[in-house]
């Protein structure tokens, strides 16, 4: 790329102006490229790899689907918490000796089991109530990022279930009558702190027909991503769980790519392009991103990292050992040298850190 000028001060860096518009057109429409960041921003080394790299590039959107993960409204009666006890069932004023509680369902999610279509699991929600539910009606949450311990989405580390019935079985219908008779607080929008009576009578439930089928989530496997970054970046492999609003799911176009589209995704590469394209005005200088800036990610032709995506075990390793090794994999296939590898991770650490000083100091002068 030709850089007119490049010092501590100034970098003139002429583009095309019709290169610009095709490096921010989307799916359908013009949608912007962050070029003001990515262009005077970035890190020597970016543009490097980007020369090395060349047509071996790939849009995210090109070979994925990104989607926000669903939104219930009304959480407390959706999200539900399995019981480490059998409760007195409110339809059948009985104990259920033979539903499962909180151990006996873990241990069938941790086999990757499904729920028998015929079973009962002991749960209760936010709005107080306590009873069964049939097993087909639940699904995994992931709800939340300090859900996901390492580079994968452990299901031993889900608290929630979600309440996802395709019909309504005896149990299930019987709980969302309770639903419709619950007393609830309104919480967002004009009429916040409202009590209405009823999930039905929330207009954030409202306008969906039947109120208690939620839309139809993105189901796994996939790959799970943040809205909001602060340290931690990554791309977490996900085999077992719905995905709540706070995360973005990704998923092939072709399913047989999930672990190349892994390798390509959680490499340092990747992450500096998160922080030019996010902005940081959230708190502590957390960034932010939206599904659109996520589809413009660059990544490598899953073709080249399929063999090497083929098999994805990486045992106990924790996060950052994982991209450690994924920025030596992906970067010799693109034929990256070992020395650029390292200034790419080190450049990442300076913007992060960079971000995170800056917020500091604005706060400081906020509270001054």
């Amino acid at each position: 790329m030709n850089v007119l000028i490049n010092n501590e001060k100034l970098r003139i860096m002429p583009r095309p102006a019709g290169e610009l518009w095709q490096e921010g057109l989307g799916e359908k429409r013009y949608e912007g490229d962050k070029w003001g960041g990515k262009y005077l921003r970035a890190p020597d080394v970016f543009f490097k790899i980007l020369e090395k790299a060349g047509d071996k590039l790939v849009r995210l959107s090109e070979v994925a689907e990104v989607r926000r993960g669903f939104t219930t409204g009304a959480n407390d009666f959706f999200y539900l918490k399995v019981l480490p006890y059998r409760p007195v069932c409110p339809l059948c004023r009985e104990v259920h000796e033979e539903a499962l509680t909180e151990e006996e369902e873990r241990n069938y999610r941790l086999r990757d089991d499904k729920l028998p279509q015929g079973s009962l699991v002991a749960v209760g929600s936010k709005l107080g109530w306590e009873g069964y539910l049939e097993g087909p009606t639940l699904e995994l949450l992931l709800r939340s990022p300090t859900e996901i311990s390492s580079w994968q989405v452990k299901p031993d580390d889900l608290a929630l279930r979600v309440f996802l019935p395709d019909g309504l079985p005896r149990h299930a219908e019987a709980y969302v009558k309770f639903g419709q008779e619950v007393e609830i607080a309104v919480g967002q929008g004009a009429k916040k702190g409202e009590r209405v009576v009823g999930v039905h009578s929330l207009p954030s439930v409202a306008p969906r027909n039947p109120w208690w089928k939620l839309p139809a989530p993105v189901p796994p496997p996939n790959l799970v991503c943040m809205m909001s970054y602060n340290d931690r970046f990554g791309f977490f492999l996900n085999t077992s769980a719905v995905v709540d609003n706070r995360l973005y799911t990704i998923n092939p176009h072709e399913p047989t790519s999930l672990g190349a589209l892994f390798y390509a995704l959680n490499w340092s590469f990747t992450f500096i392009q998160q922080e030019l394209l996010g902005r940081s005005n959230l708190g502590e200088g957390a960034l932010d991103l939206k599904v659109y800036e996520v589809k413009q990610l660059l990544i490598p032709d899953l073709e080249l990292l399929k063999e090497a995506g083929s098999a994805l075990n990486f045992n106990d390793a924790g996060l950052y050992d994982v991209q450690k090794s994924l920025d030596a994999i992906v970067g010799s296939i693109l034929g990256v040298s070992a020395e650029d590898v390292g200034a790419l991770r080190c450049a990442f650490e300076h913007l992060k850190s960079n971000r995170k000083e800056k917020a500091q100091t604005q706060g400081t002068r906020a509270e001054g």
